[in-house]
């Protein structure tokens, strides 16, 4: 787990825009970029 969150969470960020998420073509799984994750986890590095 890269982030550390949910499933959903990851859900809720791709349905407020807080995190873009791409669709694989065949099967419609959420597909998230490196760089998108890192920009989301950066804020909240200590």
């Amino acid at each position: 787990m890269y982030l550390g969150v949910s499933a959903s969470t990851l859900r809720n960020w791709d349905r407020t825009g807080k995190l873009k998420a791409q669709r694989h073509p065949i099967n419609g799984y959420r597909l998230y970029s490196r760089r998108g994750l890192d920009r989301v986890l950066k804020p909240l590095r200590i």
